[in-house]
């Protein structure tokens, strides 16, 4: 289980998205194939936690993007560093 703070602000956020990225890589590999349910809810209750932060869409959307290597993570630096 992953735990996302709900308090973090967008920079917190990205301080801590290598090692909420590394976790959610160890636990999505932990799945066996015969386990695609459990899989899913996995993904679904990690990105569930991530929509619960107080941010705006887009830091969220960047956030769960990286998460699933879908965004660099210099992006997310430079555009941390614009916000609280």
């Amino acid at each position: 289980m992953i735990y996302v703070n709900p308090n973090w602000t967008y920079r917190e956020s990205v301080e801590h998205i290598r090692a909420l990225k590394d976790e959610y890589q160890r636990g999505i590999s932990s799945f066996s194939m015969w386990q695609k349910r459990e899989w899913a809810n996995f993904i679904v209750e990690t990105r569930n936690k991530f929509y619960a932060l107080k941010l705006k869409e887009w830091q969220i959307e960047n956030l769960w993007n990286y998460m699933n290597n879908n965004f660099p993570y210099h992006y997310l630096i430079r555009s941390a560093k614009r916000f609280k």
